[in-house]
């Protein structure tokens, strides 16, 4: 076997250093904006210890760090002067480390917030909570549904350099239309559930309550069942856009 078809970390971190030493000014750059941008928010916001400013907070950085790191992917790939994909690794440790490179920027979103809630904190003389809801509460199905959404947009800069971030609204587009029809074929399912229920009661007189508490109780048994099932469909959904992503960076290298 030659040293370009096997598994290697220490390619893999090599790839990442000769990525580090190529961007780190603009990567600092980038990050001391990012740190002061966010002290200043969180600072002058007077609902410090909100828990959906906190939320709201993170979620944009979040989103800021996600476009910035899709799209500093999707530019290595696609630029003609350049040696990322001529780099002498195989396709493997190409993709793990554009992988690893996606979870040490949610590691820096994870620092920032950190760095953030500490200044501000020195600077009110006050402690603030220290982990948003989106980590400290997050559950399976909250955790599946970032990482597809992720995995997502990684795939439209990857896939389309010329518009990704409008391939990705369409898409999500797409998903939400979807998530709607799912919603209101659940709501007609439970209302016919109990429509058959009340012409089955024998007296055929039903309080109008009733009625309410047999498509609530239905409705919620249905969605719960559906939020269930669903991050098990997004998960395996993250794994297929996932090769896909790796199949993608496997013809760029070849074309």
């Amino acid at each position: 076997m030659t040293a370009t078809n096997q598994f290697s970390l220490r390619r893999i971190s090599l790839i990442l250093r000769a990525d580090w030493l190529e961007n780190r000014r603009t990567w600092l750059y980038t990050a001391a904006a990012l740190l002061i941008g966010w002290v200043l928010l969180q600072w002058g916001s007077f609902g410090i210890y909100s828990s959906s400013k906190v939320d709201n907070l993170f979620g944009l950085f979040g989103l800021i760090m996600l476009i910035n790191y899709c799209r500093h992917v999707g530019r290595k790939l696609h630029r003609t002067k350049g040696n990322f994909l001529a780099l002498p690794a195989s396709n493997v440790e190409k993709y793990a480390a554009i992988i690893l490179e996606g979870a040490l920027f949610y590691l820096a979103l994870l620092l920032f917030y950190g760095l953030a809630h500490l200044i501000v904190g020195l600077l009110l003389q006050a402690w603030v909570r220290p982990l948003p809801t989106v980590v400290g509460g997050a559950t399976f199905g909250s955790v599946v549904t970032a990482l597809f959404f992720s995995v997502l947009m990684l795939l439209s800069y990857v896939s389309f350099p010329k518009r990704p971030l409008l391939i990705y609204v369409g898409a999500i587009g797409i998903y939400t239309i979807i998530n709607v029809c799912i919603m209101l074929h659940i709501g007609w399912e439970s209302f016919s559930i109990s429509f058959v229920t009340i012409n089955s009661n024998p007296t055929g007189v039903t309080d109008s309550h009733d009625l309410a508490g047999i498509n609530s109780t239905l409705f919620d048994a249905a969605n719960r069942i559906m939020d269930a099932s669903f991050a098990y469909v997004l998960a395996a959904a993250t794994l297929a856009l996932m090769y896909i992503i790796y199949i993608k960076v496997k013809e760029l290298e070849h074309r």
